[in-house]
């Protein structure tokens, strides 16, 4: 069976502070990566919004900095902008 392989390396992935209330958890944290095919670094503080139901995971949304992911991504000098899209 093929397994995909993440497209960045020397990720770091590093939790600062939960915060539990009624059925949410809130978690935030900041990551760094370089992107393998760029070779570009990127680095975002990021958002955990958990939603627990009778003690599971029920619903998860993530908030990041997208610019900053897109740009390590991006080839040459190219960044992309909402106006782009």
């Amino acid at each position: 069976m093929p397994t995909s392989q993440p497209d960045w390396e020397g990720g770091r992935h590093r939790t600062l502070t939960f915060v539990a209330e009624g059925d949410k958890v809130i978690v935030l944290g900041h990551f760094n990566m370089r992107v393998k095919a760029t070779g570009k670094s990127s680095a975002s503080r990021w958002v955990h919004v958990w939603t627990i139901k009778a003690g599971e995971v029920s619903y998860m949304r993530e908030y990041v900095d997208t610019l900053a992911v897109n740009t390590a991504h991006a080839t040459g000098s190219a960044v992309y902008s909402a106006s782009e899209r």
